[in-house]
């Protein structure tokens, strides 16, 4: 999933450079679908871990948030 949203540079670069925006499309609609996955099997606020893996799933989730927000 961090490696997905790390790729979001680099899909607008190959999108634009071919001039096909639907490369974008497809990126974002599975970005979306892999995060469902993800936020249906992992709870985000979870009082049984750690601060810091809180921490890193919320930021993490900001980040999906952002780059959906900017893929759209």
């Amino acid at each position: 999933l961090l490696g997905m949203v790390a790729k979001f540079g680099e899909i607008v670069q190959e999108s634009a450079d071919s001039y096909a925006p639907t490369i974008i499309a497809k990126y974002i609609l599975s970005l979306a679908s892999v995060f469902n996955s993800y936020y249906h099997h992992t709870r985000i606020l979870d009082e049984s871990v750690d601060l810091t893996t809180t921490q890193f799933r919320l930021g993490l989730v900001a980040s999906i948030a952002q780059v959906l927000h900017n893929g759209l």
